[in-house]
């Protein structure tokens, strides 16, 4: 069983309120390009956590993702053949 969420990293300049002296031309100067990360994340029952990081937040980042935790979830067969299952709780 696995608990999954994610969250997003933004490096953006924004300027809400300032103090100047009066008179001043205050120089602001602001990063060139913006920076955006998007981690998804999974932990299962016994500590293990299962983690992606990329630019791109879409169906085909998720889908690396899955990929990644069958992987790590050691997701293979039981000893009478039977395949293993995870349970994957996606937040709302």
């Amino acid at each position: 069983m696995f608990f999954e969420d994610e969250c997003h990293f933004k490096l953006t300049l924004t300027i809400i309120r300032a103090w100047f002296l009066a008179g001043s031309c205050p120089e602001i100067k602001s990063p060139v390009d913006r920076f955006k990360v998007s981690i998804f994340g999974a932990m299962g029952k016994n500590g293990q956590p299962v983690t992606l990081q990329n630019e791109k937040f879409d169906a085909e980042t998720f889908r690396l993702f899955l990929i990644k935790l069958l992987l790590n979830a050691e997701v293979g067969k039981k000893e009478d053949g039977r395949k293993k299952k995870i349970l994957l709780v996606l937040e709302a």
